[in-house]
């Protein structure tokens, strides 16, 4: 990967961290959380980057829905163990709402790889104990 490639995929990934950050925000306006909201948005967006870099990194066609990224990135949260339960309960409660949010308004607009992810992250929300 060149020099520009990299700087492009570091600036794409503080997008969606921003976007998933304010969101974040939002949410623990109303019920407060134990983690600092911007450091984890950064780590899970990375995460899931890592995990699905032909997709967001447009290998697989176009550039992902900000929905997409936003909703993988947290079904991540599951899987770090640097976060308490109730952290965890409550991300997959923002995973939850936001999956219904797009369930609401529809995702024709999005690939099939992104209908993949996207139910990837209906599973991990329905399956979270």
């Amino acid at each position: 990967m060149g020099l520009f490639s990299r700087l492009k995929k570091t600036v794409n990934q503080a997008k969606y961290a921003t976007e998933l950050e304010m969101i974040l925000d939002a949410y623990t306006r109303k019920m407060p959380a134990n983690f600092s909201n911007g450091k984890l948005a950064g780590d899970l967006v990375s995460s899931s980057w890592e995990k699905n870099s032909s997709l967001f990194d447009g290998e697989l066609g176009g550039k992902p829905n900000t929905n997409t990224v936003i909703i993988s990135s947290l079904s991540e949260s599951v899987n770090r163990n640097d976060l308490i339960k109730g952290d965890k309960h409550f991300l997959m409660a923002v995973l939850g709402d936001l999956i219904r949010q797009l369930e609401e308004t529809g995702f024709k607009d999005y690939s099939r790889a992104e209908h993949d992810l996207i139910l990837e992250a209906k599973n991990t929300f329905h399956n979270f104990r």
